[in-house]
Parts: C-alpha cells; sequence; structure tokens
C-alpha cells in the first residue's frame, strides 16, 4: 500500500466525513450499487501522495470496503491513471479480467471516481510532478455481514463478475442436473435404430 499521506481521521476530519457519506455518498450508493445494504455506518478517510522518488504506483488490488471514492486533489502531473479489471469476490480476486471488463481512468484535479470496493483495480506510474489524492473507504456492517455468510457456505456472490461463468448457486445446480439427464435421454433415443413396421 501507499507509504506517503495522512489518515484524515487523525486529525479531525471524523465527523465531516462520516456527514458526507451519510448524506451525498449513501444516495449515489443507493442508486448505483443495490448490491450494498444500507446505511452505510463506517468510513476510512486518507490521502495518498504519488511522485518521482517516493510513490510512484500501487499495485493490483481491491479496498478493505464495500464502496470507495476516489477524488484528486492536484496538483501538477502527468501519468498515473487508474486502471480497472472487473468486480471480483473473495474468492475470484487472483483471476484475469475478462474482454469488456478492463478502462482506464484519467485523474483530473477536483474530479473524482465512485466504486465499489471490489473493483480491482491499480494506479499507473507517475510519470512527472506530484498527484494528492483523497481516498475514503465505506462499510456496511450489514453488508459484510451477509457477505461473511455467504463466503462461509463457499458461494460467489451474484455481484461477483465471474459468478455465472464459474459458480453456480445451490438452486441452480438441480436444475442443471436435470437439463443434462434430459439431454442424454433424448441423445439415446436417437441413437437407437428406428424399426420399420408393415401393416
Amino acid at each position: 500500500m501507499n507509504n506517503y499521506g495522512a489518515i484524515l481521521d487523525d486529525f479531525g476530519f471524523d465527523t465531516v466525513l462520516d456527514t458526507f457519506m451519510r448524506t451525498h455518498i449513501t444516495p449515489f450508493a443507493r442508486a448505483l450499487y443495490p448490491h450494498v445494504d444500507l446505511p452505510l455506518d463506517s468510513h476510512h478517510g486518507f490521502i495518498v501522495s504519488y511522485e518521482i522518488g517516493k510513490d510512484t504506483k500501487l499495485d493490483f488490488h481491491v479496498d478493505m470496503a464495500d464502496v470507495t471514492l476516489n477524488v484528486c486533489l492536484g496538483s501538477v502531473f502527468s501519468g498515473g491513471a487508474l486502471y480497472f479489471g472487473g468486480v471480483r469476490c473473495e474468492f475470484h480476486q487472483q483471476t484475469g479480467p475478462l474482454p469488456d471488463e478492463e478502462f482506464e481512468f484519467d485523474h483530473n484535479v477536483g474530479v473524482g471516481i465512485l466504486h465499489v470496493a471490489k473493483h480491482r483495480h491499480l494506479a499507473q506510474d507517475i510519470v512527472s510532478g506530484t498527484r494528492h489524492n483523497l481516498i475514503l473507504w465505506m462499510r456496511s456492517s450489514s453488508f459484510e455481514d451477509r457477505m461473511s455468510q455467504l463466503y462461509d457456505k463457499e458461494l460467489c456472490p451474484a455481484w461477483c463478475g465471474l459468478n455465472t461463468a464459474s459458480t453456480p448457486q445451490p438452486q441452480d445446480q438441480v436444475l442443471h442436473q436435470t437439463i443434462i439427464q434430459q439431454q442424454q435421454q433424448q441423445q439415446q433415443q436417437q441413437q437407437q435404430p428406428q424399426q420399420a413396421t408393415f401393416s
């Protein structure tokens, strides 16, 4: 993770960030991420800095949160775009991205991006200058409790980008097996020789 920056709650920003989360971010989370149970009830706010000779990039990862806000504060810099590579649950974080999951977000001063925290991403190398970003990790205790119960059963949640392809839900397994059996029976019937009937 980052070696340069500051934890904002340590400087008295806890109440401000909590109010901002509840009054401004929650409506967006409700509209954009219906799978995340509300309310968002805790946060971790901090500043990260990138500069040649210090931190210049951040490797591929997911955030320790449920919803993340990332705002570029400045100042003059080039490079350092965010790369995104698919939303993943804890079972599939080491898998490759699908073709339509990859995109980049270029930082501009005063502009932020809101994303689900399990949307895997990295910060590309900064080429010149200094970039500071405000990061706000936000969590929902009810959502994390529900995900914990799901993971205990070794189930992949529906919001994971690989859910359909790799981890069928238990209620789908019976139906899937039934379809397979029906297809096998049809194939066997088609392979049986046809008997001619004479009258």
